[in-house]
């Protein structure tokens, strides 16, 4: 026979899950915040990753995935995200695989040229753009040699 806290935990759980898929560590925090003792949360996680609803690979590929198409985020950030949401760091480096220098690269492009386009037509970057751009892609958690191959891309434009 399944407790009350058992059953409010799967409620809870299939819940959340019909949303969008979350990481085991993500749906225990919501357990916890709701009043669900942990035992019980870990009990009602592990039978829903048994039956296929709850896969941390899974979750951080998809992850990756998404924030590669909607974001343009560096692997670096999406190393960080993953990692926030309790994805194991062997998990995170197979999901981060897919991310390679091109995808890098494109990523960066895209948040320069959203950078570029929001200045007064110029046919080159100030020295000044050109500091706040660096600055920029290099918060977004962008390697510093693809940053650097951006810039020469747009210092170059004529």
């Amino acid at each position: 026979m399944i407790s009350e806290q058992g059953e409010r935990a799967r409620e809870i759980l299939a819940r959340r899950l019909s949303l969008r898929a979350h990481s085991r560590k993500e749906l225990a925090r919501k357990l916890s915040a709701a009043g669900i003792e942990s035992d019980v949360a870990d009990d009602a996680i592990e039978r829903f990753a048994e039956l296929g609803l709850v896969d941390d690979e899974a979750f951080a590929s998809a992850w990756v995935e998404a924030r590669l198409r909607t974001r343009n985020s560096s692997r670096r950030a999406l190393h960080a995200e993953l990692r926030e949401k309790g994805i194991a760091e062997e998990v995170a480096e197979n999901a981060l695989a897919a991310v390679d220098e091109h995808a890098e690269l494109r990523g960066a492009r895209a948040v320069a040229g959203k950078f570029v386009r929001a200045l007064p037509h110029t046919s080159r970057l100030s020295e000044t753009d050109q500091r706040r751009l660096f600055g920029r892609l290099a918060r977004r958690g962008f390697a510093t040699d693809v940053v650097r191959q951006v810039l020469a891309e747009y210092s170059s434009d004529d």
